[in-house]
């Protein structure tokens, strides 16, 4: 029997975030892999799920008559917080609750906005100036983020939360630019954080 959740992406930041989600949360989902270099994500059968033609996207067959399609990869995380809930994101403390929805839209928003933007532009070709500055804009962020660390183990307490999934998960690919030695709370953090089994599995589970 196959699983509910059908997973369609390829090896991005967006999709791999809901990777390392799908495997905390311990939920059983099928990877549906796109070759982005080889167009898949344009053709019929992809557009007729996202007309926008973007990965990811998440098709939900719980109910087998009528699936669910969501297309946007932030309302995919939160929808399946929804499935398991209070595994990653609080559903009984709301002080807890509010902290963790916090520091998740901080580094979608300061620390993966401005960086999907300086990759864009220079994508396009556009001013390389612009770029450095929204890359800068986004390793800053980052680095500003260890005082979260200086008040709990991960970055919004003391558990594992879908703020740590996507902070992991955009660190990661920034890690080379980063100066780990000038920011203990974080290298420390980001070792123990991406060195979890579920997030192991899920930051490949578009690889090969």
């Amino acid at each position: 029997m196959s699983a509910a959740l059908e997973l369609y992406g390829a090896q991005t930041g967006n999709c791999l975030r809901v990777a390392v989600t799908l495997e905390e949360l311990g939920l059983p989902y099928q990877i549906r892999k796109l070759d982005l270099g080889g167009g898949e994500h344009r053709r019929a059968e992809f557009l007729a799920l996202n007309p926008d033609g973007r990965v990811p996207v998440l098709v939900d067959q719980s109910a087998p008559d009528d699936p669910l399609v969501i297309a946007q990869s932030n309302a995919i995380l939160l929808h399946l917080c929804d499935r398991r809930p209070g595994v990653l994101l609080p559903v009984d403390d709301v002080r807890s609750r509010a902290i963790v929805l916090e520091r998740f839209f901080y580094f979608v928003t300061d620390v993966i906005a401005a960086n999907f933007s300086a990759f864009y532009l220079n994508r396009i070709g556009a001013s390389t100036e612009a770029a450095g500055q929204l890359s800068a804009r986004s390793i800053d962020a980052i680095v500003d983020a260890e005082r979260f660390l200086a008040e709990s183990r991960y970055m919004a307490g003391d558990t594992f939360s879908l703020a740590d999934v996507v902070a992991v998960t955009i660190v990661n690919a920034s890690r080379d630019k980063i100066a780990f030695s000038d920011h203990p709370l974080l290298s420390r953090w980001f070792d123990e954080s991406r060195n979890r089994p579920a997030v192991l599995r899920g930051m490949q589970a578009f690889a090969g």
